[in-house]
């Protein structure tokens, strides 16, 4: 079976998952983008599938040798990052929701936060969106969505 081919079984035999945000702020592109792309990315990672080109096989050699082994998110600024497409510092924030989410759970629960901001100091940023609902107005968060503007 060519790589190729074998990248689309994959997708076709993977069940969409349901991606739980734990209250961390990703746009509505980035959602788009994980609920499509999550699972075969996933799967390139942890090797089930064979990366098809150079930019695939290095950022598998990045999440196996940095990500994988990192306890907390990122810096923004760290240059392995900064280097990364949107789209791979969608799915690195998105590794590190899932793999801090008792954490984060932990401390939404006693700091009744609507974020995770001040626990990690890190970039599991908000993004840029200019529209906040209603439920997040006077929140720390509406104020960090608003000073990055």
């Amino acid at each position: 079976m060519d790589r190729e081919k074998k990248h689309r079984e994959y997708i076709k035999q993977k069940k969409t998952i349901s991606l739980n945000y734990r209250g961390m702020f990703f746009t509505s592109s980035e959602k788009l983008f994980l609920s499509k792309w999550y699972v075969w990315m996933n799967g390139l990672c942890i090797e089930e599938i064979p990366p098809l080109n150079s930019t695939q096989k290095r950022f598998v050699d990045l999440f196996k040798s940095k990500i994988s082994n990192l306890n907390e998110p990122p810096k923004e600024y760290e240059r392995w990052y900064v280097e990364l497409n949107k789209n791979q510092k969608t799915f690195v924030r998105f590794y590190f929701v899932n793999k801090l989410k008792d954490k984060i759970n932990f401390y939404l629960k006693i700091h009744k936060s609507d974020s995770i901001y001040f626990y990690s100091k890190v970039v599991l940023t908000f993004g840029d969106e200019t529209y906040i609902g209603k439920k997040f107005e006077g929140t720390h968060y509406e104020k960090v969505v608003k000073n990055k503007k």
